[in-house]
């Protein structure tokens, strides 16, 4: 009997997807837009060749990751993708470590 953890991976998408929808929830996924992938791809491509322009590149690329001002997100309801502020962000990540972090007691 083979696991397909494609699958598997997907529905638990597709669950997560409908808890928002029916709990009327903000979820939100920390996304990558164009310009980080760009980035990464011609850090990759031009590793062997010129390393200096790729450590350029890559020191771009991980500025504007940790010191930026926006966030690109993805609402996971709708898949709608838009930029919000660090602070958000940082706010948004503390509220939800805290509702997972709840322990719930089961009476057995």
């Amino acid at each position: 009997m083979a696991f397909d953890s494609l699958a598997a991976l997907q529905r638990m998408r597709q669950m997560e997807q409908q808890a928002a929808i029916n709990g009327n929830k903000l979820i939100l996924k920390r996304m990558n837009d164009k310009i980080d992938i760009w980035l990464f791809v011609l850090w990759i491509v031009l590793l062997i060749p010129t390393l200096g322009i790729s450590f350029i590149l890559l020191f771009i690329y991980l500025f504007k990751y940790f010191f930026g001002k926006k966030v690109y997100v993805q609402d996971i309801s709708t898949y709608d993708k838009f930029y919000i502020t660090k602070a958000d962000w940082k706010k948004y990540r503390t509220n939800n470590k805290k509702k997972n972090v709840e322990t719930r007691k089961l009476d057995i």
